[in-house]
């Protein structure tokens, strides 16, 4: 069984199955999403990062290779990490995820479609949310949080009830970025 640890940042060299990418955001969306969280949400939060992804495999030869779920559009496909990405790792496991519950979840979301509806629910819910508990809309369509949530889920740690929103925040409370 998979034991939660304290959390921590590792270098991305380091990355292995189990442990949760967060890349640099980029771009008018990010911007905007990211000042509204800040406003409305999560005061606390530096801002840094937005999409999220789990890593599934890490090769080393014939050189290092870190695999993870990307939910990106059109469809949740395997991307191979660049070094030169701009991401922060955490760790979050003391030991990797059995293989075969990585493999299974690997076959469970790879293919499904991305939610280009994402933003949008996601404004909404920021500007709803200070009064009423916007649910979460359970479909077949992920956005990467979701796609990262559920892999942590079946790995053995779950963060947020399952009707409720997962936010990129909601992670960083629980590796402890904030407080």
């Amino acid at each position: 069984m998979m034991l939660k640890r304290e959390t921590m940042r590792v270098p991305i060299s380091e990355a292995c199955p189990g442990d949760i990418l967060i890349f640099k955001g980029r771009g008018i969306a990010y911007k905007t999403l990211s000042y509204l969280l800040r406003k409305l949400k999560e005061p606390n939060w530096d801002g840094w990062g937005w999409h999220m992804a789990p890593v599934i495999s890490r090769e080393t030869r014939p050189y290092l290779q870190i695999k993870y779920m990307d939910a990106q559009w059109p469809r949740l496909k395997i991307t191979t990490l660049r070094l030169a990405d701009k991401v922060r790792c955490y760790r979050v496991f003391d030991t990797e995820p059995p293989a075969d519950k990585v493999k299974l979840f690997v076959d469970r979301v790879l293919g499904r479609s991305y939610d280009v509806m994402v933003h949008f629910w996601t404004m909404l819910a920021l500007f709803l949310r200070p009064r009423i508990n916007v649910p979460r809309i359970i479909n077949r369509f992920y956005d990467c949080w979701e796609c990262t949530f559920e892999a942590l889920d079946q790995w053995g740690i779950d963060i947020t009830w399952t009707w409720e929103y997962p936010w990129l925040t909601d992670f960083l409370r629980h590796v402890k970025e904030i407080k």
